[in-house]
């Protein structure tokens, strides 16, 4: 039988296979973790969330640009459906407080966290507004 591949192509492989697999797990723990947030394994083992920035290898630039991008996409989704308080919003997707929050949203989308929700609402609500004023030409519709 003939081997599909040798000890050194397979270490490679088994390393490359390692090393995403970490950077997904730091994904997940970071978009689905608050700081300092622990989860519960068994009675010895818990994963604890903390951030340790220069400690582990890590996609520096392209982590952090998809990270950044999915915790703004979080919270352009929160701004949109609920009231919540910028400070809560900032801290449900990961941020430390509200001032990194609202530097890193203004970078990626060019505008304050409240301009955002305010602009957004304005929207929204016309949209509303078209819906009703549409549903009232139909039921007058003789």
């Amino acid at each position: 039988m003939k081997k599909l591949l040798t000890k050194g192509q397979l270490s490679v492989l088994i390393v490359f296979a390692v090393l995403i697999i970490d950077q997904i797990i730091k994904i997940l723990v970071k978009t689905n973790m608050y700081w300092h947030e622990s989860i519960r394994i068994t009675d010895w083992f818990y994963i604890y969330f903390t951030e340790n920035n220069g400690m582990a290898f890590g996609m520096e630039i392209f982590g952090k640009l998809f990270l950044t991008t999915f915790r703004i996409t979080k919270a352009r989704e929160l701004l949109d459906s609920t009231n919540y308080p910028i400070e809560s919003i900032a801290l449900s997707c990961g941020y430390s407080d509200a001032l990194v929050f609202t530097k890193a949203f203004h970078a990626m989308k060019g505008m304050s966290p409240s301009k955002y929700r305010k602009e957004s609402h304005k929207e929204s609500t016309k949209e509303q507004l078209q819906e009703v004023e549409g549903l009232i030409a139909r039921l007058l519709k003789p």
